[in-house]
């Protein structure tokens, strides 16, 4: 299987969103990381066939393909902000949200899933 067209995500608190992967031209993963303390971490990765397919079942089995566009909770006014872009031949999502979320358990697979896809790179507040 080959990696999506499309596949950019990024999740953090307000006012950046600190960890962001985006998949680049070259078919390598650009990984950031906004530190605290300042500075920014890069990393360019290598996915393997393998993991690509291990990532697509798993969008798949969550079903990530029926995800609303947005989730949001107004009454806060800070906290997490997370947005989710991917395009497949024949599948695609467009999702984004502020402190509310696709079913719990469905987000934790997905931010996990990425965390693998990047080598166990810090990713998400899990």
């Amino acid at each position: 299987m080959t990696p999506p067209k499309v596949f950019k995500i990024s999740i953090g608190d307000s006012p950046g969103l600190p960890y962001e992967v985006e998949l680049q031209k070259d078919g390598t993963l650009q990984y950031t990381n906004k530190l605290w303390r300042g500075g920014e971490v890069h990393r360019g990765i290598e996915v393997t066939e393998g993991s690509w397919i291990t990532f697509r079942k798993i969008l798949d089995e969550i079903d990530v393909w029926s995800w609303k566009k947005e989730y949001s909770d107004i009454r806060i006014l800070d906290g997490i902000q997370w947005d989710l872009s991917i395009q497949y031949i024949d599948a695609s999502v467009d999702s984004h949200g502020s402190n509310r979320y696709p079913p719990k358990q469905d987000f934790d697979r997905l931010l996990n899933a990425v965390t693998h896809l990047i080598g166990g790179l810090e990713f998400g507040f899990q």
